[in-house]
Formats: C-alpha cells, structure tokens, sequence
C-alpha cells in the first residue's frame, strides 16, 4: 500500500489547513474538498485560465476578490489569536470563498472599523490588499496574551522561515508542558537525576560525554505550567553550542544513523542503550529502551507514538524526526525548545541543522540561449582542446554546485562526451548536469510565469514567457526495486494550487521494516498536484540526484526564491494561501 502522509497531532495547531500534507499519489488531507468548493485551478492545463502577465497581486473588484484599498487606507497591524484566521475573499465565510490563512500571533494590516457580513456575529476586518477575517479571532491589541502565546512570525528575511531541531535519538519525548523532575525520572529513565530527595525543587543534570559541560539552572517547578506562562519568564536563549549541528543530515525517508556524535553532542546517549540490566529481557522493554542487532529496526508507526500519552507527554519521536523551533528557553534545570506544534521538547535529545548553502543561478538575458551547467560530482578537471595534437589537455579544475553556462557543444573524445562552456572548456558530460527545459506551453501567456522540471536532468527552470530567469538542481522522487518503494515523481502539467510558508509532513513506512519518518513544517511549499509539491529541503544535500518520497526537494534558498515569485503571491503576513479561477497558480510541468 502507497505510504500515506498522514495529520500529526499538534497540540497548538489541530486545524491548521497545512498540517501534514506530503509527497505521495494520494491527495492531501482535504484536497478534494478544496478544489471541489474552491474552483481550484489543478487540473491539465488545457482546462485552465492562464494567470495575468508578472504577478497576481492586483485583482479587479468584480473578480470576487476585493480591490485593494486606496493608497490613503494604510490600516493597521491585526494579529490573529485562533489556532487559525482563514481570510475569505467576501465577508462571508462559506468554505467556497477562502483563499488563504494567517497562523496564530501572526499579523496582517487591516482597516479598523469591521463590516457586517454572514457567518461572523461580531463583523468582518477588511485586510489590505484584499481579504476579510472575521473579528471574532483577530484583534489590534498586540499586547492580547492570546496574541503574545501564538507563534513568533517566521524568519522570512533568513534561509529557512524557522531553526529546525534533528532528533538523535529514539524515543526523545514530546510534551504538552515542562515535565516536574519526578515526571522526568519516570518518563526519561536514562537522565541522570541528583541523589537527593526527587523533589520537585531539584535540578536536572543531563548526561554527558568526558569534558562536555552542561547548562545547569535553579529554576523550579513553580514555574511550570503551560508553554505560554513559562515561556513568558526569560528572554529566549539562543541555542547552546552543544546542541548546534553542522554534520551531514540524514535522509528523512530512511533514517540514517545518528550523525557523529562529536559534532552533535548535547550530553546524548543512545536511547537504545539505556538502562539495560544484563540478563533482562530486551522484549518486556518499551521499543525506545530496547537493543537492536546491527540492521535490526523497530517495528513501529506513528500511532505507536502515542502508545504512553498522558497528561504531561504528547507522544515520543523516533530517531531521524525533525521538529520546528519556534522558540527556546530554560526550566528545571535544562534547556528547552518549543515547537511550532506548541510541543515542548528537550534541546539535549537535538541537534541544531545547518541548512545546505547550494542555490542555483539567475540568468540574464547574455544566457538566455544557454544551457546552465552544474558541477554534481565532487571534484572535476576542467580541459581544452590542444588542435595541434588532437588531445585534451587539463585546464584547472571545479567543485561540486560549482556553475557554469554551457554553449551546447559537444566532443567526443578518449571515448567520453564533453560539453563545451562559453569560455571554450570542455567538462565532462558524466560530471555535471545541465539544464533542458521542453517547449514553452501553449496555454502560457507572454510574461507569464512558469516552472519547468526535467526529471532526467534533475534540474528546474523558471520562466517568464519564454526566457528563462533563473535555473537549478532539484531531487525529486527516487525510484524503488517495487511498487512499495518507487516514489516515481509523475510527468505531466499542472498549476499551483496552494502555498504554505510552511507546512508539515509524517507518515508510516512504505513496507514493513520501514521507519515512519516526520518533518515538521517544511519550508516553501507549492502543491501542484495530488499531494505533489515544490519545498525546500534542509536535510539532505544530493541536489541532482534522486532523494524524495515524490515531491520536487529544492535547496531552501532556491525554494524561497521560487515561493516569492510564483503565483499565487501571498501578501505580507499570510502564511498560506490557495489558489482560484481568479487568482490562478504559476504552471509546473514536469517531464522526462
């Protein structure tokens, strides 16, 4: 059975509309309903309405969504303070008419005095440029400690909207509060607790390698209790040292071990390891205290995460599960990350990622003839041709992402086929990837933007009309010895249909014997089709190679490049919006 990406059960974002929708031949969550009630442009493209030239960003008034007011309406910053504010194109809120949605503390300008409309008793904030919330959710008061328990706006001026924390080890709890000292020793059984009295006054010492110092602190459980008030007490604490990351990251579909221990290191141990007496039976322990033979997993699935839930603990991660931070802080001694689902997590089970800095090349109108050329191999030797002696010659060298343009020439020469660059060098064919893009769609407009995947290529292009302006590698989905494990990106052409700052993505193994495998809140996502989608990839660094469940992987830089300029273009403070007859999204085709 195709693996599915199922809903992750957040505690502060149950309704989120983004919430785990991934990379698979089954809809998202809700897709259908969507483009039933939405008029949804995803379908071919001979049954779409081609989107204005440049951008959608001017809609006019009859074409059910609100002009954008006059120059003199600046408004004001409206924050929302539900779990989300969807924004509707009339103030009415029939499902049919939503087109987008503002998370919780997020904020949105707004004309102040509401209007009357349906289905919001207390009235409507018109929003600038376009748009209605109702005004039961939203409010001016910034202050509101609804507002100021929501999520902090994401980093939209950074490579990735949030800091993303790498779960090292199997079994690192997730909770709905900051667990009391007891509650740790009872649920974390391989910390290293005082001696002393269990009280709920003691601090915590967390494990630790030789010469590896730990943050201690003299917090107490008095100041336990939600996310919310304990986090209101100090001022986020940047991530220690300990925990930051900058090893290779596994892949995120097959959990790789965990990465080297000296780079990653926050006083972990290895959960397998745990509190193993000898002579005890390995199968009366829970899956997370349990040895496993080398290549051995454990047979598990999401829903056996939630197997010791109770008041305190939300569920546990298995090793390989990214979570977003969406701030962090000390209590009881230790230091704690919040999450983007309003859990909390211990930073010393985490590491820190350290995005991949590849991007892919703007292309001016000098190479809009040319083939953009990417280095995917790690290191190459640059030749030219010597006339005289019919004879290659070496002539420098280049590194892995380096890039180039290509004039399309070929030679073959020593029985290989190299390409010709516009400085007259030859690379060989085998050590790169260049870009091939099919012909321009009749149904695109001149101007109009648009997305080009080559799958054999691994490499995108974005167009507008017909000239290409920018270019880069991709990972899209790998292809498996069955039907179980073939995550076969599909060809075909389709239009944007929803766009999520960021959006969540789980689910179970395609076989038995696979790990489930979850990232939380993938940045700059673009669904196209089914539950296919364009987002950035912080775990992996194989761009030109095949790495996906079926989504198109694009370095987060890349991703955010493409997130801005596609349409729909949410307006500033939206963190998701869908597309419509109206507002149609930017045209992906993807092809061999």
């Amino acid at each position: 059975m195709r693996d599915r990406h199922r809903a992750v059960r957040p505690l502060l974002l149950p309704l989120l509309a983004a919430a785990a929708l991934g990379c698979s031949r089954e809809s998202p969550p809700g897709a259908k309903e969507v483009q039933a009630r939405r008029s949804i442009v995803a379908s071919p493209v001979a049954s779409t309405s081609p989107p204005p030239a440049g951008s959608s960003a001017t809609v006019a008034p009859d074409a059910g969504v609100d002009a954008a007011p006059s120059a003199a309406d600046e408004g004001a910053p409206l924050a929302i303070f539900a779990v989300q504010g969807n924004i509707y194109a009339a103030p009415i809120g029939a499902k049919e008419g939503r087109i987008g949605y503002v998370r919780r503390g997020g904020k949105v300008q707004a004309l102040r005095a509401p209007v009357k409309g349906k289905g919001c008793d207390d009235g409507w904030y018109k929003l600038i440029p376009y748009g209605y919330v109702c005004a039961r959710v939203a409010t001016f008061d910034l202050d509101d400690p609804q507002v100021r328990a929501g999520l902090r706006d994401p980093s939209l001026d950074d490579l990735l909207p949030y800091k993303y924390g790498h779960n090292l080890t199997h079994g690192t709890p997730l909770y709905r509060v900051v667990p009391s000292v007891e509650e740790m020793a009872e649920l974390e059984p391989y910390l290293k607790l005082p001696r002393r009295e269990r009280d709920t006054t003691a601090s915590v010492e967390t494990p630790r390698k030789k010469g590896k110092k730990r943050r201690r602190g003299a917090a107490t459980d008095a100041d336990a209790g939600t996310p919310e008030k304990s986090l209101e007490r100090p001022e986020p604490l940047p991530v220690t040292e300990q925990a930051d990351a900058g090893a290779p990251l596994p892949r995120p579909e097959a959990p790789a071990p965990s990465p080297d221990a000296g780079a990653l290191d926050a006083g972990v141990v290895d959960l397998a390891d745990a509190g193993a007496d000898a002579g005890e039976d390995e199968s009366q322990k829970p899956w997370w205290q349990r040895k496993y033979a080398a290549g051995e997993k454990p047979d598990i699935k999401l829903d056996d995460l939630l197997a010791d839930a109770n008041k305190t603990l939300a569920k546990r991660m298995v090793k390989g599960f990214y979570v977003a931070i969406d701030r962090s802080f000390t209590q009881n001694g230790r230091l704690w990350h919040r999450t983007t689902s309003g859990l909390i997590a211990p930073a010393d089970r985490l590491g820190i990622v350290a995005p991949p800095k590849f991007h892919g090349v703007e292309i001016d109108e000098a190479h809009a003839a040319m083939s953009a050329v990417f280095v995917t191999s790690k290191s190459i030797t640059l030749y030219e041709w010597d006339e005289a002696k019919k004879q290659l010659k070496p002539a420098g060298g280049a590194a892995r992402y380096d890039r180039f343009f290509s004039t399309g020439k070929t030679r073959e020469a020593s029985g290989r086929t190299f390409r010709e660059l516009e400085d007259g060098k030859l690379v060989r064919a085998s050590d790169v990837a260049w870009t091939e893009p099919g012909p321009r769609p009749a149904a695109v407009k001149d101007g109009e933007r648009w997305i080009d995947v080559n799958l054999a290529r691994q490499t995108l292009v974005a167009f507008e009309g017909s000239r290409p302006i920018f270019a880069t590698l991709v990972s899209t989905g790998r292809k498996g010895k069955d039907k179980a494990h073939d995550h076969t990106t599909p060809t075909g052409a389709w239009r944007v249909r929803e766009k999520h700052v960021a959006a969540t993505m789980d689910g179970d193994g395609a076989a038995a014997g696979d790990l489930p495998y979850s990232i939380e809140d993938v940045p700059y996502v673009m669904y196209f089709h089914e539950s296919y989608a364009l987002h950035g990839a912080f775990w992996h660094d194989s761009f030109g190679r095949q790495m996906s469940h079926g989504c198109i992987n694009l370095a987060p830089g890349d991703a955010k490049r493409l997130f801005f300029w596609s349409d729909p273009q949410p307006p500033k403070g939206w963190f998701g919006m869908y597309s419509s007859a109206e507002l149609p999204g930017s045209l992906v085709v993807v092809h061999d």
